[in-house]
């Protein structure tokens, strides 16, 4: 019998707007927070998709 796996968290942070989310890995979370901020900042979906990887910060939350 499998257990399944625990996703860990994640604070995903672009600027001074954050998100935590719960991910598989930091790129799955990347994507979750891309998606979960587009509907907090719907303006700013261009931006939020558009900006590279780089200018996002990701740490375990804890």
């Amino acid at each position: 019998m499998s257990h399944p796996q625990r996703l860990s968290q994640y604070r995903v942070q672009l600027g001074h707007a954050h998100v935590e989310v719960e991910s598989d890995s930091p790129e799955l979370a990347l994507g979750e927070a891309r998606r979960r901020l587009s509907l907090e900042y719907p303006r700013l979906w261009d931006v939020i998709h558009e900006t590279d990887v780089t200018q996002f910060r990701i740490d375990p939350a804890h």
